[in-house]
């Protein structure tokens, strides 16, 4: 079986308060933070990078017998070392899993690949006796250096590669003596750094067919290097800005190299990588930050972390979100964003709102699989006639998630933003401002989902035409997330006899994904998105194919934690809720379930906050 377990005064008056205290709030903890360990009789732990699965390629230290580590379900494996080796150092992974890195063999070092539980050498260029390899795609073509004789002269040199179909490639340099290759994105093209005939280092980008001169930001006559590129073509790295000791972190995009800027009181970053929805992390003057939306924050605010513990580098980030860095305590970290968490214990939990008098209150969970039960709270103790809650997401990234209401008359939209005061699970919730997301209304469509579908940090809402059943999003940003940015159909020929009841990132590429339900047989189906905006129809597969009548779907989230989003049913008639876990390709195997309430809750609905 599936299913799920304030005042709302809309007070306009406040809102120009809330709006200019918005820009000042404190960063809100958005990320959940496990510790990945170390390998047995290591000191500290690197993350290098991470897979859409959540599994984390590293090295711990010292690296005697190894180093190169794989973390993937809570278990931290070694690599090993290539005959002849005793240590090795594992610097990209891709979503199978495979892991590139380099290993000493004997004397030298060289470029290695991981897979399916063995170590195999790569080779180098021709006339070359060492190798690294950087990054591998899902592809599994992988880019690094190595040494190589150089013609005419013959005299040895390290050149970028592309290794594929068991060839290594030579990718040549910007005219000068060397080059090495950082990164690597699905459509094969390589990003790195190589010696102008000048004897100056720039960033390059190989597109396929020849190497590409990214030049530096203004004033960094002395170089620049690429470090990641994403599925867009999107580049980020650093370039000296001011003499030989000043870099800043760029994104390069459209032909144009955008300086990143530092975090507050810093003069230096990097920027190391970029999903594809435009989110990057770096490092910048010993702190980890993350760029999105325009804005670089301090990653160690945004995650829950240890007494005394701060993040120094962010080294890899998913399309969905989850970031490989490290800490200033030596080990390594994965953080994966935190969604639905009213009392930030890093666990969803499940709003109720009474059919009748439209009060909300919320149910905390954590333990086994995110479902047991540990306490309850009002959120909003007065309901308001005519209005209904249809939503719940974090729009001023205050770290609390913020209550969506519909006017069930006029079909207008508003946000109530919330705080909150207390610990564990004693909780104070208070309105601190309310904003229209739209204050015309929408007769004859509903809301039906709320998520962030553009990839800007601010939450979206999903609206389904009451007859048709089309489906368009409405895309938000601005000062409280309040502020319409446009909108696209998600689905334009409607599907009748079904409705859209959650939404989730099921296939982890980033983009929000539909689930609907037949209103007859209570079927279940996903449909996946992506491209731009989040719009563009991208298959479809079964959440449930027989159906589980006299049962509704009220929501999704990450439940137990594994990265794929998890359905929240509730039963019709005695208001029992059961949580059906999620997994496999494409999120859409059924792993398990639980109860979140098994006495029931008759006469109020669950609402999952996202």
């Amino acid at each position: 079986m599936e299913k799920r377990f304030s005042s709302n005064s809309f007070r306009a008056a406040g809102l120009a308060a809330f709006l200019v205290a918005a820009g000042v709030s404190a960063p809100a903890q958005t990320y959940n933070a496990i510790d990945i360990g170390r390998l047995p009789g290591a000191s500290s732990a690197l993350a290098t990078g991470v897979n859409i699965n959540g599994s984390v390629a590293g090295v711990s230290v010292p690296t005697s017998g190894g180093g190169a580590f794989l973390y993937s379900g809570g278990t931290i494996t070694g690599l090993g070392s290539l005959p002849g080796g005793t240590g090795s150092y594992a610097s990209g992974i891709n979503d199978s899993s495979q892991v590139v890195g380099w290993s000493d063999a004997g004397p030298i070092a060289m470029a290695f690949l991981y897979s399916g539980g063995t170590m195999v050498s790569l080779g180098t260029l021709p006339g070359g006796s060492t190798s690294m390899a950087n990054a591998i795609n899902n592809n599994g073509q992988i880019c690094g250096t190595s040494a190589t004789l150089v013609s005419p002269s013959m005299a040895l040199a390290s050149h970028a590669f592309l290794y594929s179909g068991g060839a290594m490639k030579d990718l040549g340099t910007l005219g000068g003596s060397s080059s090495n290759g950082y990164g690597i994105n699905s459509g094969g093209q390589v990003v790195g750094q190589a010696r102008t005939s000048t004897g100056a280092s720039h960033a390059f980008w190989y597109n396929g067919t020849s190497m590409i001169d990214l030049g530096t930001l203004p004033g960094g006559s002395l170089g620049s290097a690429a470090l990641g590129i994403n599925g867009n073509g999107q580049i980020v790295g650093w370039s000296y800005v001011t003499g030989v000791n000043i870099s800043h972190a760029f994104l390069y995009s459209g032909g144009s190299m955008v300086d990143l800027g530092t975090l507050p009181g810093q003069s230096t970053s990097s920027a190391n990588a970029i999903n594809n929805t435009g989110q990057v992390v770096g490092i910048s003057g010993g702190r980890a930050f993350l760029y999105r939306a325009g804005v670089m924050s301090d990653l160690s605010k945004l995650a829950g972390l240890p007494s005394g513990v701060y993040l120094v580098s962010g080294t890899g980030i998913t399309n969905a979100g989850q970031i490989a860095a490290n800490g200033s305590d030596g080990h390594a970290y994965l953080l994966t964003p935190r969604s639905g968490d009213f009392n930030g214990d890093g666990h969803p939990d499940l709003l109720w709102q009474n059919d009748t008098t439209v009060q909300v209150s919320v149910n905390y969970y954590a333990g086994s699989g995110g479902a047991v039960f540990e306490g309850w709270n009002w959120v909003a103790p007065s309901g308001v006639a005519g209005w209904k809650l249809v939503g719940s997401a974090d729009f001023d990234n205050n770290g609390v998630p913020d209550l969506v209401w519909m006017n069930l008359a006029t079909r207008q939209v508003m946000v109530d933003y919330y705080t909150r005061a207390g610990s564990g699970y004693q909780f104070t919730y208070m309105v601190k401002g309310s904003a229209y997301l739209n204050q015309k209304g929408q007769f004859g469509w509903t809301i039906v989902g709320v998520a962030d579908f553009d990839g800007n940090g601010t939450p979206d809402l999903v609206w389904q035409n009451d007859a048709t059943r089309q489906v368009t999003v409405n895309y938000y940003g601005g000062a409280g997330g309040a502020t319409l940015l446009g909108w696209n159909w998600l689905n334009i020929g409607g599907v009748p006899g079904w409705t859209v009841t959650a939404v989730g990132d099921f296939d982890r590429n980033g983009t929000p994904d539909l689930v609907w339900m037949n209103t007859q047989t209570r079927q279940v189906a996903v449909n996946y998105y992506g491209g731009t905006g989040g719009a563009t129809y991208q298959g479809w597969n079964w959440l449930n194919e027989t159906g589980s009548p006299g049962w509704t779907v009220a929501g999704a989230n990450d439940f137990d934690g594994n990265g794929v989003p998890d359905l929240v049913w509730v039963n019709d008639s005695t208001r029992q809720a059961t949580v059906n876990y999620y997994g496999g390709v494409a999120g859409a195997k059924l792993i398990g379930w639980q109860w979140m309430n098994s006495k029931g809750e008759p006469g109020w609905t669950p609402v999952v906050p996202r």
